[in-house]
């Protein structure tokens, strides 16, 4: 950042301006659903700070924020393996997914 920062001396203003906007189009979208992804604690509290959400484990790889009109997911990084079909067993179990006609 630091890098592209003395490329930009405005990127941290633009980014922030780029969240505002990010955010007001989520809210104005009414989306059925907000899928965050990527393992490990801090990318959620990443997620946590910019939506403003508190993350309740639903299984071992799985987590929801539900106080909104949209539930939020926190999956596995859907890349290299980690969206494994475990994961994607779990979410079933969950209710999460619903299967299709076979």
């Amino acid at each position: 950042m630091k890098a592209f920062n003395e490329l930009d001396s405005e990127l941290y203003q633009r980014l922030a301006k780029r969240q505002e906007r990010l955010l007001l189009l989520l809210k104005n979208s009414g989306p059925r659903m907000v899928i965050c992804y990527g393992d490990g604690r801090a990318k959620a509290q990443e997620y946590e700070r910019f939506f403003g959400v508190e993350w309740s484990s639903m299984g071992m790889r799985v987590a929801r924020y539900s106080s909104c009109p949209y539930p939020f997911l926190l999956l596995p990084f859907f890349g290299n393996g980690q969206m494994s079909q475990p994961v994607i067993e779990e979410m079933f179990k969950l209710g999460i997914l619903q299967g299709g006609e076979r």
